[in-house]
């Protein structure tokens, strides 16, 4: 069984999105059978994705674009760190392998794909509501 790493969690969340980093912490938890966590991730991280799209448009045009991924991407790492197994963990556990850098790439294009959508998605409806 494959599990990310702390680094694997980060690079993802920050190049992917909250998207991704939804993804790789529920598929960690997934994988070292804690459901409970899963499921956790799944609700507080969606709730997380629609705070940022419904925020995102009232914030300054001087805000630092890059605040937000370093933000969750931190936390992403610490819940990765705290929760999860550590790099070192995971190549001395017998049970446990990590995951390749393929499959990281893989998240992070897909994932960044599916935000881009929402982002677009979204930005097309407070247009269409403020041509009214």
């Amino acid at each position: 069984m494959k599990l990310y790493s702390p680094a694997q969690v980060t690079v993802s969340t920050f190049l992917g999105g909250p998207v991704a980093m939804i993804y790789v912490l529920k598929r960690n938890f997934d994988t070292l059978g804690r459901k409970d966590a899963a499921r956790a991730t799944l609700i507080w991280g969606s709730l997380f994705v629609v705070l940022m799209v419904v925020i995102s448009p009232l914030l300054p045009d001087d805000f630092p674009n890059y605040a937000l991924p370093f933000g969750y991407g931190f936390a992403a790492r610490m819940i990765a760190e705290k929760y999860q197994l550590t790099k070192g963990a995971i190549q001395a556990s017998g049970a446990y392998a990590l995951q390749s850098n393929w499959k990281v790439f893989g998240v992070v294009v897909g994932f960044l794909a599916v935000f881009f959508v929402l982002i677009a998605s979204w930005a097309y409806a407070l247009e269409t509501m403020s041509a009214s």
